[in-house]
C-alpha cells in the first residue's frame, strides 16, 4: 500500500527553504566561501599560496549579524588556516590581510555590526544568495 504524505504546512515550508537556502548560502564551500574566495584571487592572503579555506575572521557562531557579510572573509591556505590562524592564534594575520583589502574604516565597521543581534529571515537570506551570485557573476566565477 502506497504511503501519502500530508503536504507542508506554510510554518514547516518556510522553515524547509529557511534551512536549506542558509546551508547554500554557509556550508563548506558554499556561496559565501566562493565568493571570498574569489575576491581574493583564490590565493591565500597570508602567503599567496592557492587558497583552499575561507575563514571568518569574526567568528560564524559568536557573530553570526557577519557571517555572510565578505568584508569578514580572508581566504587562506590550509597551512594558514589551520596552523597559523587557529593553532598559534595568530589571527593578526588575517585582520591585517582584511584591513588591508577592505581598510581600516570598513573594517572597523564590521567589528561594529559583529556585536550587534542579528536574526536572519528567509527574504534577508535570498537577498544575501542575490548579492552573493552577483558578485560571483562579477568575477567571473560560475556558480549554480
Amino acid at each position: 500500500m502506497k504511503k501519502t504524505t500530508k503536504p507542508l504546512t506554510v510554518r514547516q515550508q518556510y522553515k524547509k527553504d529557511y534551512d536549506r537556502l542558509f546551508k547554500e548560502i554557509g556550508r563548506d564551500g558554499g556561496l559565501w566561501s566562493q565568493a571570498v574566495h574569489a575576491i581574493h584571487g583564490h590565493k591565500c592572503a597570508i602567503c599567496g599560496l592557492p587558497s583552499q579555506a575561507a575563514h571568518h575572521f569574526f567568528g560564524k557562531k559568536a557573530y553570526p549579524s557577519v557571517r555572510f557579510n565578505l568584508d569578514n572573509g580572508v581566504a587562506t591556505c590550509k597551512t594558514c588556516h589551520g596552523i597559523k590562524i587557529h593553532m598559534k592564534g595568530q589571527t593578526e594575520l588575517a585582520r591585517d590581510a582584511l584591513i588591508s583589502r577592505i581598510g581600516q574604516d570598513r573594517f572597523d565597521k564590521v567589528k561594529k555590526l559583529a556585536n550587534e543581534v542579528a536574526r536572519f529571515t528567509l527574504d534577508d537570506l535570498i537577498a544575501i544568495k542575490e548579492e552573493l551570485l552577483a558578485h560571483l557573476k562579477g568575477k567571473g566565477v560560475g556558480a549554480d
